[in-house]
């Protein structure tokens, strides 16, 4: 039984999951390349703010002491 990317002409999920911004002159290695420079240019501040985030909550609030410091944020806090 082929699976659901092998049944529409992908060779794996990711080739599939690429192919709505591929166009001409504009490939998947191309997309690839600029999400990870994307990546690259957004990570520190998203980490400088989770970093802000959790030192809140752990200082204040009904999650103070909750957590540790160098723990990931609780799912459950944040919601969806």
């Amino acid at each position: 039984m082929l699976s659901d990317f092998e049944s529409k002409g992908f060779a794996d999920a990711s080739e599939m999951w690429v192919d709505p911004y591929v166009v001409d002159g504009y490939d998947a290695t191309a997309f690839k390349a600029d999400i990870d420079r994307l990546w690259s240019e957004t990570q520190p501040l998203y980490e400088k703010l989770h970093t802000y985030v959790r030192y809140r909550l752990r200082t204040a609030g009904p999650y103070q002491d909750t957590f540790e410091e160098d723990d990931p944020l609780p799912a459950h806090i944040l919601g969806k």
